[in-house]
């Protein structure tokens, strides 16, 4: 009796996090995104050079991945082609940003198992990072190209397993490591060669010129 009584809760669990995970995915793919699972990204956060499920594909089809698998990446990005002056600084960008908004926020942090999280692009700022501190097992973050400073990497002080967060084309700055809430040495984009102005994304919010999704920044670095 007692067996079966912990094998039901046991179940129990296993469905309700299934039906969490179904419902970020659903979440996440109606953004424009996309997840992998446990079959096909390691302990690390890294992808897994052909992963294949061991479970037959008709059961997949049939039930989903969820029954069987967990969600272990998220992938959320805009993109942009910038063009640059010959001291590599941005004179011109063509910008698609992804909106991520707090419900899609709020399904990516019951991922448990989540090991990497990709969300370039996406217009999130500082308080938006707030969902991610319950995300306990994640190695990797992609916050690039987004309107956060050093206030927003407070709430990732409790991850203590982080190995990598991309801050290129953010407000985030090295050049007070005592003010950082998280090792600067985990963090990714200071030394990358394209030099962002201290007030490209001021004048980007002040100059968006939106067209069918891409907006134009006319001269974001030039001087004034």
């Amino acid at each position: 009796m007692l067996a079966f009584t912990v094998g039901g809760i046991g179940l129990g669990l296993k469905t309700r996090q299934t039906r969490i995970e179904r419902k970020a995915r659903l979440a996440i793919e109606s953004a424009g995104g996309t997840v992998n699972f446990d079959y096909e990204v390691d302990e690390n956060g890294d992808y897994i050079k052909d992963g294949k499920s061991s479970v037959p594909s008709w059961a997949l089809e049939a039930l989903g991945e969820e029954c069987f698998h967990r969600i272990r990446a998220v992938y959320l990005k805009g993109w942009a082609t910038p063009d640059y002056l010959p001291d590599d600084r941005i004179s011109l960008a063509r910008v698609f940003r992804r909106e991520v908004d707090d419900q899609t926020l709020e399904h990516i942090a019951r991922l448990t198992q989540l090991r990497s999280l990709s969300l370039q692009m996406t217009d999130i700022e500082n308080d938006d990072l707030r969902h991610l501190s319950k995300l306990r097992q994640l190695r990797r973050l992609r916050i690039d190209g987004n309107r956060i400073d050093n206030r927003g990497l407070k709430h990732l002080e409790e991850l203590a397993l982080l190995e990598h967060v991309d801050v290129k084309w953010t407000r985030i700055a090295a050049d007070s490591p005592q003010q950082l809430a998280i090792p600067i040495e985990i963090l990714a984009g200071f030394n990358s060669s394209i030099v962002v102005p201290p007030d490209f994304w001021d004048k980007m919010e002040g100059e968006l010129a939106w067209r069918d999704g891409i907006a134009a920044i006319p001269d974001a670095a030039q001087d004034d």
